[in-house]
């Protein structure tokens, strides 16, 4: 959080009054900043509200880790038009301001659902695809809207993220949601 407050802009796309990141309004979200830190911590699950700060927290760790906890890292969202969305106003800006010095020179690299960086790959997707939990393995992986994802393949959005973990000894799985359907 600290890092984000220095290096995170949030331009009028991202917040209503641009700013720097502040983590004073969300004063909650600061823990969520430091679990790549702790090595004992492999999952999190997160009952959020609107605007509770879970997900540009998390967007926060994703920006940060080109610079200092490089890895794969994949961001599901509940639909390919969210995700492009998400991509395109919340993770491509800030990813290009706060980790600059980590692009390749090849602007093919920075595509809307995938950017490839010198030292990482940030996948971005919808919940319906099982394509990227089949071959990469991500030292990170963001389920954002996870009650909201589609689960008609044989397992889950959070079972195929576990499996992409196996031999991750750090990774971590982060799944947050508001809660919406009974039970």
């Amino acid at each position: 959080w600290e890092w984000a407050a220095k290096n995170v802009w949030l331009d009028e796309k991202q917040s209503a009054t641009p700013m720097f990141y502040d983590p004073d309004l969300t004063p909650w979200a600061k823990e969520w900043h430091m679990i790549p830190l702790q090595p004992e911590v492999r999952e999190v699950i997160i009952m959020k509200s609107s605007r509770s700060g879970a997900s540009e927290a998390w967007l926060n760790v994703l920006r940060w880790m080109p610079d200092h906890w490089p890895g794969n890292a994949l961001f599901a969202i509940n639909s390919r038009d969210k995700a492009k969305e998400v991509s395109k106003k919340r993770i491509i800006p800030t990813l290009q301001r706060a980790a600059g010095a980590q692009l390749t020179e090849n602007p093919d690299d920075v595509a809307t659902l995938m950017i490839s960086l010198k030292n990482m790959d940030i996948v971005v997707s919808g919940s319906g695809s099982a394509g990227p939990f089949m071959e990469a393995w991500y030292r990170l992986v963001l389920m954002d809207e996870l009650e909201n994802h589609q689960q008609d393949q044989e397992t889950t959005t959070y079972d195929r993220a576990k499996s992409r973990q196996a031999t991750v000894p750090d990774g971590k799985i982060v799944g947050m949601s508001k809660p919406e359907l009974a039970g």
